[in-house]
C-alpha cells in the first residue's frame, strides 16, 4: 500500500526500509518541496528508477503545499497515490500537547512536583486557549524542553548543590523539577511562535485603518480555521497576497514583516521570514538569468514573505526587451495556486502601483488585500523620535523636546513628495543628534554617569537639524509660471 502523508514538517530525507518477510523496500521521502526546483526531474526519475511497482511502497511526506506542487508538476503520481491514502495530520489539541510534554520530559529523564505539573498544564492550557500554539509539533516541544527547560533546570539544580542542601533534598533537586524552574514565560514569551506580531503592529505609530484591516482579516482567517478544527465546513484556504502602497518611510517593510509573523502564528505560513527583493535583485543582465533569479528568491522565501519593494519597476508595457517581464511571469504561476504557502507582497508608491495593475490585468485579481500607508502628521513623528529615544534610554529636556518638536513640524510643512517620513526621523537621530550628543560630551568636561550620557540637550537638537532640515532634503514647492485663481 502507498501512503501519502501531508504534515507541517519536513526535513528532506530519504531512505528506505526493508520487510524481511517479503523482501519488499518502502522507500520514505521527507521534503518533496525540492522536487519542484530545479533538478527535481532527475530527483524523480532516480525515485522511479527505485521503485518496484510490484513490491516496493512509498511513502512522501511534508506540508499540503509541498504536495500539492509535486502532483501538479508529475500528474503521473495521481494514479499512484489514491485519495483514500492521502492523509492529514490535524494540529495536535490541547490535551495531546500535554501528553507530548510529559512525555519529552520523560525521555530527558525529568519529574515534575505537583506544583510544577499544574503550573504547565495552566501554562500551557493558556497558550493554546490564545491561540499560541496553534501550529505546534512534538518536534516544538521537544525544543522547548531542550533548549529551554532543561537548561534552566539544571541551572537551579547546580545553584541548589552549591548552597549545601542535605543529601536526600541534593537527590531530589537532581531529578526533579519544582515551579519555581518553569519559567511563565516558556509558553507565553513575547517572541514565541511570533503570537505577539498584532499587538506590535497595534503599537505602531498611526496607520489606524490599516490595523483595523488586517486585524479583521486574521480574525477571518482564525474564524474559519476554529470552524475546520470543530468539524464544521469552511471555506477553503483563500489566498492573501498584498499591496503595500505609501511613500517612503510610512512603514511598508514593517508591516509586511508583520503579516508574515500574523500568518505564520495562525499557521497559514509554515516559517513566516521575510526575503526582501528589488528590480536590481531580480532582473538579470543576459537571458534566463532573471528567471533563475526569481527562482532562488521564491526557495529562500517559501513559507514565508515575497516582499518586493518598487515592484511597478519590474514591468514596461512597451519595452518588449526588458527582462522584467520574465520575473512577472513567474510570479503569475505562484500567485495562481490556492495555498503556496507564500505571501507575496507588492510595495511602491500608490500611483505606480495603481498603474501596474492597470498595465497588466493578470496581476490585478492576484492582489486581494491592498493597503495604503499615509504619510506620518508631525505630531506622529514627534511620537516616532520619542519611542526611538526611548528605546536606546534617551532622554529629551524640556528645552530640547521643544526644539526637537519645532524642527519636525517646520521639516514636515515643506516637505516634498519623496520625504523619507519615519525613516527621516530615524536618521536625524542616528546621524545628526546622537554625533551631537557625542561631539559636545568630548569637546567639554562632564560626569561620567548614565544622566549625563543620555540627556539631550535643545544645543544636541539644534546642531542636528543645521544638517538635516536643508533646502536639498526639503525642497520648497515652486509655484508654476502663470496665473493662479
Amino acid at each position: 500500500m502507498r501512503e501519502f502523508f501531508s504534515d507541517s514538517h519536513s526535513s528532506g530525507d530519504f531512505f528506505s526500509l526493508l520487510d524481511s518477510s517479503t523482501k519488499a523496500h518502502t522507500y520514505v521521502f521527507s521534503g518533496p518541496g525540492c522536487l519542484t526546483e530545479s533538478g527535481g526531474k532527475v530527483i524523480m526519475k532516480t525515485i522511479l528508477d527505485h521503485w518496484n511497482d510490484a513490491y516496493d511502497n512509498a511513502v512522501f511526506y511534508g506540508t499540503r503545499q509541498e504536495l500539492t506542487a509535486m502532483l501538479d508538476l508529475f500528474p503521473t503520481l495521481q494514479d499512484r497515490f489514491p485519495q483514500e491514502n492521502r492523509l492529514h495530520l490535524e494540529p495536535l489539541t490541547r490535551e495531546e500537547m500535554l501528553y507530548a510534554f510529559f512525555e519529552k520530559a520523560a525521555q530527558a529523564h525529568l519529574t515534575f512536583s505537583p506544583e510544577a505539573t499544574d503550573k504547565v498544564c495552566r501554562l500551557l492550557t493558556k497558550a493554546y486557549e490564545q491561540g499560541r500554539l496553534s501550529h505546534w509539533t512534538a518536534i516544538d516541544i521537544a525544543d522547548l524542553i531542550g533548549k529551554q527547560l532543561v537548561p534552566t533546570f539544571c541551572q537551579n539544580a547546580i545553584k541548589s548543590l552549591q548552597d549545601g542542601l542535605n543529601a536526600e533534598a541534593d537527590a531530589t533537586a537532581l531529578v526533579e523539577v519544582k515551579a519555581s524552574d518553569i519559567d511563565r514565560d516558556i509558553f507565553l514569551r513575547t517572541d514565541s511562535r511570533d503570537a505577539d506580531a498584532m499587538q506590535q503592529l497595534q503599537d505602531m505609530v498611526g496607520l489606524a485603518d490599516v490595523k483595523q484591516s488586517i486585524r479583521s482579516l486574521a480574525s477571518a482567517m482564525a474564524f474559519r480555521q476554529n470552524r475546520r478544527m470543530l468539524g464544521l465546513p469552511a471555506a477553503d484556504r483563500a489566498v492573501y497576497h498584498t499591496i503595500l502602497t505609501g511613500n517612503p518611510g510610512t512603514g511598508k517593510t514593517t508591516v509586511a514583516r508583520l503579516l508574515g509573523k500574523i500568518y505564520h502564528s495562525l499557521g497559514l505560513l509554515s516559517k513566516g521570514n521575510v526575503v526582501c527583493a528589488d528590480r536590481s535583485t531580480i532582473i538579470g543582465r543576459y537571458i534566463g538569468e532573471t528567471e533563475e533569479n526569481m527562482k532562488q528568491l521564491l526557495r529562500e522565501a517559501r513559507g514565508g514573505v515575497l516582499f518586493i519593494d518598487e515592484a511597478y519597476t519590474l514591468y514596461t508595457e512597451h519595452d518588449k526587451r526588458d527582462f522584467g517581464r520574465h520575473a512577472v511571469e513567474s510570479l503569475l504561476t505562484l500567485l495562481s495556486q490556492k495555498d503556496p504557502d507564500m505571501l507575496v507582497v507588492f510595495a511602491g508608491y500608490k500611483k505606480e502601483m495603481d498603474t501596474l495593475l492597470t498595465m497588466n490585468p493578470g496581476l490585478a485579481g492576484r492582489f486581494p488585500c491592498r493597503f495604503h500607508l499615509p504619510d506620518y502628521t508631525a505630531e506622529e513623528l514627534m511620537q516616532i523620535a520619542e519611542k526611538l529615544l526611548a528605546a536606546d534610554q534617551y532622554r529629551l529636556t524640556a528645552e530640547a523636546r521643544s526644539a526637537l518638536q519645532q524642527a519636525i513640524r517646520e521639516a514636515h510643512a515643506s516637505r516634498s513628495e519623496h520625504f523619507a517620513n519615519a525613516r527621516w526621523v530615524g536618521d536625524l537621530i542616528s546621524g545628526g543628534i546622537i554625533p551631537a550628543l557625542a561631539d559636545r560630551l568630548a569637546s567639554s568636561p562632564h560626569a561620567f554617569d548614565k544622566a549625563t550620557f543620555s540627556r539631550i540637550e535643545a544645543a544636541d537638537v539644534r546642531t542636528a537639524v543645521g544638517k538635516f532640515c536643508t533646502k536639498a532634503i526639503f525642497p520648497t514647492r515652486h509655484r508654476a509660471i502663470g496665473f493662479c485663481a
